[in-house]
């Protein structure tokens, strides 16, 4: 009996014995996989980033080891890759940083947008950003729109401190101010033989008046135009007098420059054109032949005046009042 047990368990060790060594053999579903240290799927070169440099502050810009043509950034948390924009300027354009604006070596201002660096136009910049805040400003009122102008008084006359906003008569408007044709700013027809009076009132304020070139002069001679300008959008503006001019136009061509204020040169980058109140009639024999007028044109280079004669077309000017004297 003892010896039937035996050759019994004896059986069953082999039927086990057989049973587990068939196991993984091919075909079979029941296939145990066993792992080994060391094997497995290699992880990315973002993970391995992420492995190596986390903890670090938004903003890090990592070159890739094998691709020296990708980069990665740490960005609200966590690493993505770098866009085109940021790789070529070496710069992150971050997500709490969306729609920011930023100088960079080159002097010109980009602004952050879907983590792509886009050279800045006008209506990426809000009005704030050009005045000084270190300077206390004055204000007045417009009756017929309810908006509120900071001032500013220079060498004895009070001038707006940043552009009209009235939208009637406008062609165009950005948060820094309405853009206009010469003959809507001063509210005269085109047809018409005008004769500009002093303090030409235009579509400013009651008590305020279109500046002529003459208030422009004692302006320009009192203060220098880099003081006048913005600190932001020009390759030099310091603001420091308050006028706070902003860049309203950026790379423009403009005809027949005259030399009163300053000599002809390039046009380059930022601009600003404003509408003066001064007047004349062109000559019938000449393909155009409406009233027009000058403006004030400054741009990196200095300022000048320009004759408006395409001012039915395509030429817009900003409008600063002046306060009329009492």
């Amino acid at each position: 009996m003892k010896k039937l047990s035996f050759f019994i368990a004896l059986s069953l060790a082999a039927i086990c014995l057989s049973a587990c060594t068939n196991v993984g053999t091919e075909g079979d579903s029941n296939q145990l996989v066993v792992p080994v240290v060391g094997q497995g799927p290699e992880p990315t070169e973002i993970e391995r980033i992420a492995a190596t440099y986390e903890p670090v502050e938004d903003g890090r810009l990592i070159v890739s080891e094998s691709n020296p043509n990708v980069a990665y950034v740490y960005d609200n948390g966590g690493w993505r890759e770098a866009t085109v924009f940021e790789f070529f300027y070496g710069r992150a354009c971050l997500t709490s940083a969306n729609l920011s604006i930023t100088t960079f070596d080159d002097s010109v201002d980009y602004v952050c947008r879907a983590h792509l660096w886009i050279m800045a136009q006008i209506n990426d910049y809000k009005k704030e950003m050009f005045f000084n805040k270190d300077v206390e400003y004055g204000s007045v009122k417009d009756e017929r729109d309810g908006q509120v102008y900071r001032t500013i008084e220079i060498a004895g006359r009070v001038w707006m401190a940043e552009n009209l906003s009235l939208k009637k008569h406008s062609v165009i408007c950005y948060d820094v101010g309405c853009r206009y044709r010469w003959t809507n700013a001063m509210k005269v027809d085109e047809s018409d033989s005008i004769v500009i009076e002093k303090n030409h009132q235009g579509i400013c304020m009651d008590g305020w008046h279109i500046p002529d070139s003459t208030e422009w002069h004692y302006l320009l001679n009192e203060i220098s135009i880099e003081k006048l300008k913005s600190s932001v959008g020009w390759l030099a503006g310091t603001n420091e007098s308050g006028f706070s001019i902003p860049p309203t136009a950026f790379l423009s061509e403009f005809y027949r420059f005259d030399t009163e204020f300053q000599k002809e040169g390039n046009i380059t980058g930022s601009t600003s054109l404003f509408i003066t109140a001064d007047f004349f009639r062109r000559p019938y024999t000449e393909t155009i032949n409406f009233n027009t007028g000058y403006g004030v044109f400054i741009d990196n280079d200095g300022v000048k005046m320009v004759e408006m004669y395409k001012s039915a077309e395509y030429l817009y000017g900003s409008v600063r009042c002046v306060k009329d004297s009492e």
